[in-house]
């Protein structure tokens, strides 16, 4: 984030649904803690997810970005408080669920479900997003 440079790459990965980190990554982790930005793609409009935060906390990112195939972009990032994955993860399926399961939508579609369950997320939490 200070010096505005790129200091790790990975652009490839076998792993559905994410990327591990290569050696540049884990490079600048450890040598870059709390001043980090971590930028990665959704192929589709999803905005971030469980996993997404829970790398960021993990690995001390000031924040994060996400850049999604239909043009949306989301910066994200949490507080100093450990939130998993499958706590934010099922708390989005709950109200997604709630949109499937219903005759009258509580939501107008998968997207404002999720935002909707990462708003109540950041009152609990501390988790944050802004779609930009």
């Amino acid at each position: 984030k200070s010096s505005g440079k790129l200091l790790g790459r990975n652009a490839t990965s076998s792993e559905p649904f994410g990327v591990k980190p290569n050696s540049s990554i884990l490079n600048a982790i450890i040598n870059n803690q709390g001043d980090l930005i971590g930028l990665h793609t959704h192929p589709d409009k999803t905005p971030p997810t469980g996993s997404d935060f829970e790398t960021a906390f993990k690995r001390q990112y000031s924040f994060g970005v996400l850049a999604c195939a239909d043009g949306s972009v989301y910066t994200y990032g949490c507080s100093n408080k450990y939130v998993s994955k499958k706590l934010i993860d099922n708390r989005i399926e709950k109200y997604q669920e709630d949109i499937a399961m219903k005759k009258e939508k509580t939501y107008s579609d998968y997207i404002k479900a999720h935002l909707r369950a990462l708003d109540e997320l950041r009152e609990e939490y501390g988790i944050w997003y802004e779609a930009r």
